[in-house]
């Protein structure tokens, strides 16, 4: 419960400097502005492969992939909380885009045009959502005791990856994305 409960805490924290004019909005822009002109064609590629493979479809389809060894190996509680974490967490993420209603950064020459809103981030919070529970249920198999802290380190850093792969691509504020993951360790927790 604590866990939960900071989470939400940070979040609503994040979410009241985030939508309001202030440091957290400047700090914003700054970041967005310096990554979209450090921008280069091979990173660029790179980022928007990345970035696919964590959009809807992709997570879902990690999931499925999940699911169906979960299912193979009749681990029905780990699959139950895969089903209500993963998809559940997205859908409260897309109700949550159009409570704030925050609009994309925008750009003279954007890398992605995107009309729908921007705050939390949809791909991060789903790779947030999806390397949790595929990390809590490898750190829970027998003989991964000593695995834990690098299965935590490898799932933070591909969900820190997906996050970075928004802001380069100037989809998201940094905030949106620091409010995603926040947002998905509440709904994990």
């Amino acid at each position: 419960i604590l866990a939960v409960l900071s989470a939400c805490a940070l979040f609503a924290l994040v979410a009241a400097h985030a939508l309001s004019p202030g440091t957290l909005v400047d700090l914003d822009q700054h970041i967005a502005d310096r990554l979209h002109a450090h921008a280069t064609a091979g990173l660029t590629q790179a980022m928007l492969a990345y970035t696919h493979l964590h959009g809807t479809i992709g997570v879902l389809a990690m999931g499925a992939v999940l699911a169906f060894f979960l299912m193979r190996w009749r681990a029905n509680a780990w699959l139950l909380t895969l089903v209500v974490t993963v998809p559940g967490g997205m859908l409260f993420n897309y109700w949550l885009k159009f409570q704030f209603q925050r609009v994309r950064p925008r750009f003279d020459h954007p890398i992605l045009v995107l009309d729908s809103y921007s705050f939390p981030s949809g791909h991060t919070v789903g790779a947030t959502l999806f390397y949790c529970v595929l990390a809590a249920w490898l750190a829970s198999l027998p003989g991964n005791h000593a695995r834990r802290p690098a299965i935590i380190a490898i799932a933070t850093i591909l969900t820190l990856l997906t996050a970075l792969s928004r802001l380069y691509l100037g989809a998201h504020f940094f905030s949106d994305v620091l409010a995603a993951m926040l947002e998905g360790l509440a709904w994990f927790a």
